[in-house]
C-alpha cells in the first residue's frame, strides 16, 4: 500500500517536492526511532495532518532527495505551503 504527498512551496521561488511513502516503510520508521505500536502507525497512515507532517519532516531532512523542481534561489526560512495534496 503506498500513498504520495506533495507540496509546492512559495517565497520568492517556487519548489515542488514529492515524497512517496510505503506502508511498510512508515512503519518500519516510526515503530524503530518514535517507539509507535502498531495502531499508532495505522493512525498516522490514516491521518492526512499526520501523514502531511511526517512527509514534510522527510524533506526538510533531505530536500534534495524529494526536489522535484525548484525556480530560484531557496532556503527554508520562510517556506509557505501553497499547495498540497495526498494521491
Amino acid at each position: 500500500m503506498n500513498k504520495q504527498v506533495n507540496f509546492t512551496t512559495v517565497m520568492d521561488y517556487r519548489q515542488t517536492f514529492t515524497v512517496d511513502i510505503d506502508f511498510e516503510e512508515i512503519k518500519k520508521d516510526l515503530m524503530a526511532n518514535a517507539d509507535f505500536d502498531d495502531e499508532e502507525v495505522q493512525g498516522t497512515w490514516d491521518d492526512d495532518d499526520l501523514l502531511y507532517e511526517y512527509a514534510w519532516d522527510l524533506i526538510m531532512e533531505n530536500p534534495d532527495k524529494y526536489r522535484d523542481q525548484a525556480w530560484g534561489e531557496g532556503d527554508f526560512d520562510n517556506e509557505v505551503v501553497y499547495h498540497d495534496c495526498i494521491l
